[in-house]
Parts: structure tokens; C-alpha cells; sequence
């Protein structure tokens, strides 16, 4: 699939303003000169604090349609973090610890697939996956 940059640019200022607050973006505006110039707006939708200032992160984020809920990469506390997309409370968290700690999530479909990192950093990882609406570990690979 190709993108145009105006569609790239639309999707990284939508992954910023999600990161950095459950934003929603709305685009107004027309497309020529002058005052039609296309407008950005956005608003808080939620927001979540884990109590954990500086022993945790929120590193990776993806975000399941079907489920309405944000997955939040933790690497320290070697979680992912399951969020409502509105208001940002928490579901659960998938603890992955038994098999190391993760660095990266997506989501496609349903499906989680969440990247954990070999304790050895020059061997292979792991990759686990989950049904995104029960949370439910399916197979892990690697």
C-alpha cells in the first residue's frame, strides 16, 4: 500500500497526540490558500497514571479498533498495559515476564503481537501473541 505524505503526515500527528494523551485528531478546514488552510483540533479524551514516576514507561503504543483499547508497552515493569481508548482506565496488564521484556507491540485485526527482547541482546527474541479482546496468550514464537 503506498501512502501519500499528507496521509503520513495525518497518521504521525495522530500517533502523537494518542501518545501523548488519548487525543483525538479532527482535520477542518478546505484544502487551498490563505484562511482554508486545513486546521488541526484536539482534545483530551482521557488520561492514566500508574503511580510508577520513573520506574516505568510508556514506550510503544498500539491501538485495536475492534476492542476500543490502547496496548502500552511497560520494558520495566515487563508488562503491556491495556487501556480503554476513553478515559484511559485501565483493563489489564499481560505479563510477560516469564519470558522476558518487551519492546515493541502491534495490533492488527484482533490480533496483539508484542516483541520481547532475548536477555542476550545479540541472540534472537520472541515474538508472543494475544487475542485483543479476551487477552488471551495464543502461541509464542521463537
Amino acid at each position: 500500500m503506498t501512502r501519500t505524505l499528507s496521509q503520513s503526515m495525518v497518521l504521525g500527528v495522530a500517533f502523537v497526540a494518542i501518545v501523548s494523551g488519548f487525543a483525538q485528531v479532527g482535520l477542518a478546514g478546505g484544502g487551498g490558500g490563505g484562511s482554508d488552510q486545513p486546521a488541526i483540533s484536539l482534545q483530551n479524551l482521557g488520561r492514566t497514571q500508574t503511580g510508577d514516576f520513573a520506574e516505568g514507561a510508556a514506550e510503544i503504543v498500539a491501538y485495536d479498533k475492534g476492542a476500543a483499547r490502547l496496548f502500552v508497552v511497560n520494558f520495566q515493569k515487563s508488562t503491556v498495559d491495556v487501556l480503554k481508548i476513553l478515559g484511559g482506565s485501565s483493563v489489564a496488564k499481560l505479563d510477560v515476564s516469564d519470558l522476558g521484556s518487551p519492546n515493541s507491540v502491534a495490533v492488527y485485526d484482533g490480533l496483539v503481537a508484542v516483541a520481547i527482547e532475548s536477555p542476550e541482546k545479540t541472540n534472537p527474541g520472541m515474538v508472543v501473541f494475544y487475542d485483543a479482546r479476551r487477552l488471551r496468550r495464543l502461541k509464542v514464537v521463537g
